[in-house]
């Protein structure tokens, strides 16, 4: 694998890192996915990086209720 390759796989890897915790995240919001609390914790975290504080701070309100 050259250097290319690499680059373009870890894209990859990255962009669907991304589209998974952003689905979790819908399907914890809308669909009313059952998590742990360590999970929300990584969601919270990642929506955070993001600056998506809306979402974290629904995600956090799930995780008092729970």
């Amino acid at each position: 694998m050259d250097i290319l390759d690499k680059i373009e796989m870890d894209g990859f890897e990255s962009s669907h890192n991304n589209f998974s915790m952003v689905w979790k995240t819908y399907q914890i919001l809308r669909e009313d996915m059952k998590v742990s609390n360590d999970e929300l914790d990584e969601l919270i975290k990642y929506h955070n990086r993001n600056d998506d504080y809306e979402i974290s701070d629904k995600l956090l309100k799930i995780k008092t209720i729970i």
